[in-house]
């Protein structure tokens, strides 16, 4: 019994202990909870505070990133607004600069004109004050021949009474030698002694007559040197101051010669420099009016001179098409700008582009190498620019060669057709042989292999040779051109010294047939083959013109007769103008384009030398 109260005792302890431990279990428990339910409000608070912060933070880089957007914007605005004010004031600076390099070139080149006049005047001063000195000397020589005439007729007279007094010496010596002889005849006995007395007479007589011809040398030689001494006494002293002052002059003349060559020179560097700012390799841009027959032109628009000091043309064409109704609907307006040198309207003329070129006509005067050529699509007013007989510019510039040219340079013409790649002579009616090219590369000059170069000394001459160039020049009707050229015109001036025949420069004036497509022409034959050479040569062309813009080390130009004919014209030393000419014709729009990219790369072209 006992045992099971101990037992039951120590049962109800582990009772109690067991509760007492359930009971701070239950409690360590609740204790737990309650610290859990506490962390986790702590934990939902702190996760709420850590989302509000990151709504806070991301705010604040909101608001920062706007505000770097913001500053990116202004500082954008304000490099655009200084860019665009430092390009103006560039653009400014620039052409102030050009307007005072102008105005000092026309200064200079008015200065030089008026030191020009004065020399021009002085030397005709100079020539007056020489034709008088001349004709006062050439008065006093006569004077003087007259004066030694007078006293020669007066020798001669002189002589004459002298010769006359002996020959009555010689009468009356004759009378008594015929007395003496009577007498001798009377006294033949006295003949010994008479004899000897002869003798002695004929030796006096013979005595007398020498002393006679001496005293007549004598007086001669006397005159003579006197009137000689006094005469070249005085002509000395007129020759002297005649030369004296033929030397003043001379040496003035000199240096009123030495001058106005300096100025010459000056004159030409500075036209020179003028023609060298604007370019050794120009592009200008001609655009025809429309023809009655066309219907339809492309739009353009030309702009004046940019800060670049180059103007701009601007075409689009109003493109229409069909929707899927039907209804026609006019599409989005392409619009294509491009810039050259100088661009005409369709209301120029021809004496206003002759106008912008004279001054290379000037340039192949003074001994630079000049081309001139004309480029474009069949039908877009080439041949009207270059070729026209009144007004053209190759007649214009004959004009002005023959006003303008110095009386010691020859001029020498060469009519080349290029035809089917081949070279021929314009001049010729039966154009049977082509020629060849040769080039000297010593001195970078171009020569037609046996074809005579024609001296010409008149603008009638030159006139008659085009109107026979004309004649002889290959055309034919295509369905885009009533007249088009079937071959390439090479007008070659060659200007050459008088005294040592050199060659002092050449001028090309060259009209290219027209690039068309075999489509739209629908030419068949011959027309077709001629159509391929033209499109060929004009292709080798653009190719050399690409090959120069991309400064490769070969140029191909021998790839035709066209560009191995211009090689030595594409040179620094040499000056070259092209005109694009361009149809406004809005059926040939794609060509107009065409022909407008190809002048724009050439006219980006910077020439460089190469060794050929």
């Amino acid at each position: 019994m006992s045992y099971l109260l101990k037992e039951s005792w120590c049962q109800d302890e582990k009772f109690h202990l067991a509760k007492d431990t359930l009971m701070q279990l239950i409690n360590e428990r609740a204790k737990l909870r309650y610290c859990y339910e506490k962390t986790r409000d702590e934990f939902e608070a702190l996760y709420k505070r850590t989302l509000w912060h990151e709504s806070e933070i991301e705010k604040v880089f909101e608001t920062r990133r706007q505000l770097v957007r913001n500053l990116k914007l202004k500082l954008h605005l304000q490099q655009k607004e200084a860019f665009l004010l430092f390009r103006r004031e560039t653009n400014m600076l620039k052409q102030s600069l050009i307007d005072v390099k102008t105005k000092i070139i026309n200064t200079k080149l008015s200065q030089l004109a008026v030191d020009e006049r004065e020399c021009h005047e002085t030397l005709k001063a100079n020539k007056l004050v020489l034709r008088g000195i001349t004709t006062m000397s050439e008065r006093r020589l006569t004077q003087q021949v007259r004066d030694f005439e007078s006293c020669m007729v007066h020798l001669v007279r002189s002589n004459q009474s002298q010769q006359k007094t002996f020959s009555l010496l010689i009468m009356k010596q004759g009378l008594r030698k015929r007395s003496i002889e009577n007498q001798l005849s009377q006294i033949s006995v006295k003949r010994p002694s008479l004899m000897s007395e002869r003798k002695i007479l004929e030796s006096d007589y013979r005595s007398m007559q020498k002393q006679k011809s001496n005293t007549e040398e004598q007086l001669k030689l006397m005159t003579i040197t006197r009137k000689t001494q006094k005469s070249s006494a005085n002509e000395i002293k007129d020759s002297q101051i005649v030369e004296s002052s033929l030397q003043e002059v001379r040496t003035s003349s000199a240096n009123h010669q030495r001058l106005l060559q300096n100025k010459e020179l000056k004159t030409r560097n500075l036209h020179n420099k003028l023609q060298g700012l604007k370019g050794n390799l120009r592009v200008y841009c001609r655009l025809r009016p429309l023809v009655t027959d066309e219907q339809e032109s492309i739009g353009f628009n030309i702009s004046d001179m940019e800060w670049n000091l180059k103007e701009s043309i601007t075409i689009y064409a109003g493109a229409t098409g069909n929707n899927r109704i039907g209804k026609s609907v006019i599409k989005e307006q392409k619009t294509y700008t491009f810039h050259f040198d100088k661009v005409f309207s369709p209301f120029s003329t021809n004496t206003d582009i002759f106008r912008e070129i004279s001054p290379l006509i000037h340039c192949a005067l003074e001994g630079t190498n000049v081309t001139i050529f004309a480029y474009g699509q069949t039908g877009s007013g080439k041949s009207f620019t270059m070729s026209k007989i009144d007004d053209g510019l190759i007649s214009r510039s004959m004009d002005l060669l023959f006003n303008e040219r110095n009386k010691d340079i020859r001029i020498f013409v060469q009519l080349i057709e290029i035809y089917n790649n081949k070279l021929f002579n314009l001049l010729e009616h039966k154009r049977n042989k082509p020629y060849e090219i040769r080039h000297n590369k010593t001195t970078r000059t171009t020569e037609v292999l046996g074809m005579d170069e024609i001296f010409v000394n008149s603008q009638e001459q030159i006139k008659e040779m085009l109107l026979k160039a004309e004649e002889n020049k290959r055309t034919s009707a295509t369905n885009i051109n009533e007249k088009s050229s079937r071959s390439h015109t090479v007008f070659r001036f060659v200007f050459r010294s008088c005294e040592t025949n050199c060659l002092i420069s050449t001028l090309h004036l060259i009209d290219l047939a027209g690039s068309e497509r075999i489509s739209q022409s629908k030419v068949i034959g011959d027309r077709l083959k001629e159509t391929q050479h033209i499109n060929k040569s004009l292709s080798c062309l653009n190719y050399v013109v690409h090959s120069i813009h991309q400064n490769h080390h070969h140029i191909p130009y021998r790839n035709s007769k066209l560009t191995y004919l211009l090689q030595y014209s594409l040179e620094p030393s040499s000056k070259t103008l092209m005109f694009v000419n361009v149809n406004p014709n809005k059926l040939f729009f794609n060509e107009t384009l065409t022909s407008l990219r190809f002048a724009e790369k050439v006219n980006n072209t910077k020439v460089i030398s190469y060794n050929a």
